[in-house]
């Protein structure tokens, strides 16, 4: 079996090397859904369906199972997806990694001196939390929807929304201009069905985990 990862490894992004069957593998405590969890990378990719079969039987005796990514707990963590709530024209400081930026490091990587001109001159939009009021959204967005101030003029877009049930409310995740982003600033996001009220909300509603009962 997988032995677990020594205690000094067990960081919220940790990752220990490891060995199933004499193949090199990689364990990593993370995931996407803010959960703690782990993710097993098997270096040879010929093992993955063994290495399944043996996890998913091991799980059995916690009730565990195959299930896909919870798209309701990443929103409330604002966990971010690449192309869907963020893309390559928007820059760390505009969706909240700016902690994950260090400009004064003595190292040169692409982007730097770009990434002092945005610190210094500040952004000009930000990713933010919305609550939307109406009825429950039980279909995630297949396309943006636009979002607008209280005299129709756009303003950004959402990207992701769902009704929460631990909140019992709709929430979800946009890009909107700077001057609006206070969290209680009220917002009109414009849905397929109809234009919805909506208020700005902080990030995020519930904190990843980062303990377990294992430490």
């Amino acid at each position: 079996m997988i032995r677990r990862p020594p205690r000094s490894t067990q960081g919220v992004s940790s990752a220990a090397s490891d060995v199933y069957k004499r193949q090199p593998m990689v364990i990593a405590r993370t995931g996407w859904s803010g959960e703690l969890s782990y993710e097993l990378y098997l270096q040879d990719r010929k093992k993955g369906d063994e290495l399944f079969e043996i996890v998913h039987e091991a799980a059995k005796e916690f009730n565990g199972a195959v299930i896909a990514p919870n798209t309701i707990r990443t929103i409330e963590g604002g966990l971010l997806s690449y192309q869907s709530d963020f893309g390559r024209e928007h820059n760390p400081f505009t969706i909240g990694l700016d902690r994950l930026v260090d400009l004064d490091q003595d190292v040169d990587f692409i982007g730097k001196e770009a990434l002092k001109k945005i610190k210094s001159e500040g952004i000009s939009e930000k990713l933010v939390g919305v609550e939307i009021d109406g009825d429950p959204i039980q279909k995630v967005p297949e396309n943006f929807w636009s979002v607008f101030d209280e005299n129709s003029k756009k303003i950004g877009r959402l990207s992701r929304c769902f009704f929460s049930p631990r909140l019992k409310k709709n929430i979800g995740l946009a890009i909107i201009d700077i001057n609006y982003v206070e969290p209680g600033t009220p917002i009109v996001i414009e849905s397929p069905k109809a234009h919805l009220n909506a208020q700005v909300h902080e990030l995020p509603w519930f904190p990843a985990e980062k303990s377990t009962n294992l430490d």
